[in-house]
């Protein structure tokens, strides 16, 4: 009995003080450079900068990945190690958007690119040295439908 109403207290209880909460109220989504800086930080900074994410999967190389609708993260040992801008990403993303052509991603990007081909998709990947990561167009009929950014081990 005592057990039962002590998980009813924190029912009633985590609500109200999520309520009060700043951190999880409603705020301005991160912007692309936050985003892409986080990549290789710590999950702690990443709840701090972008809140609460709306759901948490894990993916086919058995990493959580936590979405935040338009942008997410796969994080492995505490540490984030990618971020992903989906389809529904409306800003500039670097120097290039959603639904941009593979002629007009190069030509901001430019051409020493790695090309990856593989099941129905198509990745060209760029590297970086502000912040040092990697960015991965994906394209689907010439035109990009995601990015995929990972960071690069400092040696």
């Amino acid at each position: 009995m005592r057990l039962a109403l002590t998980l009813a207290a924190l029912l009633l209880i985590v609500p109200r003080i999520n309520a009060d909460d700043p951190a999880g109220a409603a705020k301005q989504p991160p912007t692309d450079a936050t985003i892409i800086k986080l990549c290789g930080d710590s999950l702690a900074n990443m709840f701090a900068k972008c809140g609460l994410p709306q759901n948490i999967y894990v993916n086919g190389d058995n990493l959580a990945i936590l979405g935040y609708g338009p942008f997410g993260f796969a994080v492995n040992n505490k540490t984030v190690t990618r971020c992903y801008f989906f389809g529904d990403w409306t800003g500039a993303i670097n120097v290039t958007k959603i639904g941009d052509t593979k002629d007009s991603v190069v030509k901001a990007l430019g051409s020493g690119y790695c090309d990856v081909k593989g099941n129905g998709f198509e990745a060209y990947g760029w590297t970086l040295t502000e912040p040092k990561v990697t960015f991965w167009a994906y394209f689907t009929d010439n035109k990009v439908d995601q990015v995929q950014i990972t960071p690069i081990p400092s040696k």
